[in-house]
């Protein structure tokens, strides 16, 4: 019997022992295809395992390694970014929908909620405006706040409706053939980012100008920052910010990305000194983050690099950090005047923890996470 997703990365240890070491080194680095199948060269797999068996004939060799064959199907088929979600999406009557223009592109679909309340821009991260982030969005809604809820794909997406969309696996397929995302890049995540600052200022026009805050999630983690250099952009909310995204093998393996890629924000330059300089120009522009120590999907390091870019501007008082570890972490140690931890109970596995805000795992996580955010935004901005 296969092991399950979540624990096939014990199935035959020696040998994944030795993958890791050898992917990790840069030889013979799988490449994947559109359909996010491990598409490594057959001829390179019994070089990258030929270790886990004894000298034999090398048509022997390669029938011990069809298993590790037989796993692609099942590791494309289940293995996202995101855990799929066990809620039902909320009835849609519970929010007014409309469209957003922005010019050079068509329309962005938008879900907010009925009452009146200071507006909250809510970025949905990699499974798209999931059950779990419209029940967010209701919640944020009776603590006194208006939350708008844009798609990012459009709608439909591939023939399913963005309203509680939940296939992040689907999602990642159709987002390496979009022309406004580039998943991979460190330097910029694409024109997508454009076009969510064209969202920004759309919300607070509807608003009556009002400042209003945004909060990103996973693939959108990030973008809240670049949306600083708005006027009316005041508070940014970057949760487990997970750009540019992990490849499957990285994933499945367990696999740190490189460093360039597990620092950055995939923010272009221009646009992080555009943030810069207006939260020198405006006092009451914040960063706040929410994060796992050891996310397996994005790494924390991010976080220090942005303190540390912060610093290098004079503005390391701008960010603080809200991160839960385990009994063995240590990460506030050195971090004390930015970071405020707590602990989880929650074990590592190839997806999780991930989620902070809107789908963790763990109840009292979500609690601890949502408690400290709701602490924010009743701060005022």
């Amino acid at each position: 019997m296969l092991p399950k997703p979540d624990e096939w990365v014990n199935f035959y240890p020696p040998c994944l022992a030795v993958l890791k070491h050898r992917i990790h080194r840069g030889f013979h680095q799988p490449q994947f295809s559109q359909a996010i199948k491990v598409t490594v060269p057959y001829d390179s797999w019994p070089t990258l395992i030929s270790p886990c068996f004894p000298p034999m004939n090398s048509c022997y060799r390669r029938l011990l390694i069809l298993p590790f064959f037989a796993l692609s199907p099942l590791l494309s088929s289940c293995t996202t970014h995101c855990k799929p979600e066990k809620l039902s999406a909320p009835p849609e009557s519970a929010f007014v929908k409309t469209e957003i223009p922005v010019r050079g592109a068509d329309p962005y679909p938008v879900w907010r909620t009925r009452s009146p309340g200071k507006p909250v821009l809510l970025l949905h991260a990699l499974n798209g405006i999931s059950p779990s982030t419209l029940h967010f969005a209701l919640e944020m809604e009776s603590w006194g706040y208006r939350v708008y809820l844009p798609s990012l794909y459009g709608d439909p997406i591939m023939e399913h409706s963005a309203f509680g969309y939940d296939m992040a696996l689907e999602a990642s397929k159709f987002l390496e053939r979009d022309s406004r995302w580039n998943l991979s890049s460190t330097k910029d995540i694409g024109p997508i980012l454009d076009h969510t600052t064209a969202m920004a200022n759309w919300v607070s026009e509807t608003e009556g100008h009002q400042s209003i805050a945004v909060v990103g999630n996973c693939l959108t983690g990030s973008f809240p920052i670049a949306l600083l250099s708005e006027p009316a952009v005041q508070l940014a909310v970057i949760a487990q910010p997970a750009a540019p995204v992990k490849a499957i093998h990285q994933i499945v393996l367990q696999l740190p990305q490189g460093p360039a890629k597990s620092r950055t924000l995939s923010i272009p330059t221009n646009r992080m000194d555009q943030a810069i300089a207006a939260m020198r120009a405006d006092p009451s522009k914040k960063i706040f983050g929410f994060h796992y120590h050891r996310d397996p999907l994005a790494a924390v390091m991010k976080f220090d690099a942005l303190h540390r870019t912060l610093r290098n501007s004079q503005l390391e008082g701008r960010f603080h950090a809200f991160v839960l570890g385990d009994k063995k972490s240590r990460y506030e140690n050195t971090r004390s005047s930015w970071v405020t931890q707590g602990l989880t109970e929650q074990d590592r596995t190839m997806l999780t923890p991930h989620s902070t805000l809107i789908n963790p795992e763990s109840l009292s996580d979500r609690e601890w996470f949502r408690n400290h955010l709701r602490a924010i935004l009743d701060q005022g901005y």
